[in-house]
Order: C-alpha cells, then sequence, then structure tokens
C-alpha cells in the first residue's frame, strides 16, 4: 500500500510539471507492480491476454519502439487460454538484457501456435554478439531467468512431460529462439 502511495504521489508532481513521459512511466510502474502482486499473488492462473498486456507494458516501459516489436493479436478464443502468472516476463527481461532492440537491426517476434491440444509460444530475437571484455556486468548473466522459469513450470506441471521449454542461438543470424509449448488450458470449452 505504501508503494502504491508513493507511486501516486511521484505522479502527480509529475502531472504538475506537465511532464507526460514521466507521468506515464509512473503509471505503468504502477500498473506492473499491482499486476505482479494483487493478480499474480491472488490467482493461480491468468489469461493470455493480460500476460501479453503485461509484455506490452514491461517493454514499453523500457522505452522500446512499436516498430521494433511483433506481438499476436489475440482472436476471440486465444483469450480464453490460460497461464501460469509472470510466464513471459523472464522472457521479456532476457530479451532486454541480452536483445539489441535499441539498435537499427534489432527486433522482437512473438507467435501464438496451435498444435493439437498444445499452445507454442515462440520468442525470436535479435542480440549484439560482443567480446568478452565488452560485456558489462550488469548485462551479463548466468541462466538464472530462465533456470528460474524451468522450476517454476516443473512445479505447475508436476511433470516435464507436459511442457517443453527451448532455447537456441544462431550466431550467423545473431538471434536467440525460445519455444515454450504448454497444454492449452481454456476459461471456456474451445468449440
Amino acid at each position: 500500500h505504501f508503494l502504491f502511495n508513493a507511486l501516486s504521489s511521484i505522479y502527480f508532481r509529475f502531472q504538475e510539471t506537465k511532464d507526460p513521459k514521466g507521468k506515464d512511466l509512473v503509471q505503468d510502474l504502477k500498473w506492473m507492480i499491482q499486476y505482479a502482486i494483487e493478480k499474480c499473488q491472488k490467482y493461480q492462473f491468468v489469461t493470455l491476454e493480460d500476460e501479453l498486456n503485461f509484455a506490452k507494458t514491461y517493454l514499453k516501459f523500457h522505452n522500446y519502439l512499436p516498430g521494433k516489436i511483433t506481438l499476436p493479436n489475440l482472436g476471440p478464443a486465444d483469450k480464453t487460454y490460460l497461464l501460469m502468472p509472470m510466464l513471459l516476463n523472464p522472457l521479456m527481461e532476457n530479451v532486454i538484457k541480452h536483445g539489441n532492440l535499441n539498435q537499427e537491426k534489432g527486433f522482437l517476434t512473438l507467435k501464438l501456435e496451435i498444435q493439437e491440444t498444445n499452445l507454442l509460444l515462440t520468442l525470436e530475437n535479435s542480440y549484439q554478439d560482443l567480446p568478452f571484455q565488452h560485456i558489462s556486468p550488469l548485462t551479463k548473466g548466468f541462466g538464472i531467468g530462465l533456470e528460474n522459469l524451468r522450476k517454476r513450470l516443473s512445479q505447475f506441471y508436476q511433470t516435464s512431460s507436459l511442457y517443453h521449454l527451448y532455447v537456441s542461438k544462431n550466431q550467423e543470424n545473431q538471434t536467440f529462439k525460445t519455444e515454450l509449448l504448454l497444454p492449452i488450458m481454456t476459461q471456456e470449452p474451445i468449440e
């Protein structure tokens, strides 16, 4: 509660100074924190639509241009798919940390595909391969986000035969590709 009130105070200060970027930044941060605390703590599942909205807000918060990002448009049936909360977040964090969206050729593409009774999420993004001495300690990763995601998936689905998480790196094209195959769960039966 304290944090939300503090963010509201900052928001109103930006409003007084007529700084729309600062105001939007605080509003987005407040929404993401609310989503993470309220929705993700209360519910075992969230909709695919909610997760994509979080991903869009997260990328906007980090100031990435819409032209470099391709996210799927959801049809009515897609909006009923249920996922574990914060499923896409570690993948988006990896794009921010290791990708090069701020470069001219940088890109991020997220695709959805139905494969029988499964949902395949494919995330592909560009990266810039830097020599080891040019990697800052802040961008050099240890795979903790993906490892935590694997653990959460394992706890959630109880068996690795129900899900598949595959990450590959194509050095020739300088792209990362993450594929996540999950059983389809819906709020309503798919017709």
